[in-house]
């Protein structure tokens, strides 16, 4: 009867563990569901701001000289 017990509670406690893991499991595939949403957001926006204009492609630059003559 003892031992009947104690299979019992570890079988009990298995499937505990089992309902968990589950759980678990779940909630990392909502994270992953929301950060490829996310993700997706970024790329629309990205391709969005890139189709702007010739001047968000343009940079301008150069560099500046002083010359001092004492004489």
């Amino acid at each position: 009867m003892k031992n009947f017990f104690q299979l019992f509670v570890f079988l009990i406690a298995a499937l505990f563990s089992l309902s968990l893991y589950a759980d678990e499991v779940s909630d990392l595939k909502d994270a992953i569901a929301d950060l490829e949403e996310r993700l997706n957001d970024i790329e629309d926006a990205a391709e969005e701001d890139s189709a702007a204009g010739w001047w968000t492609k343009t940079a301008v630059g150069g560099y500046g000289e002083l010359h001092y003559n004492n004489n």
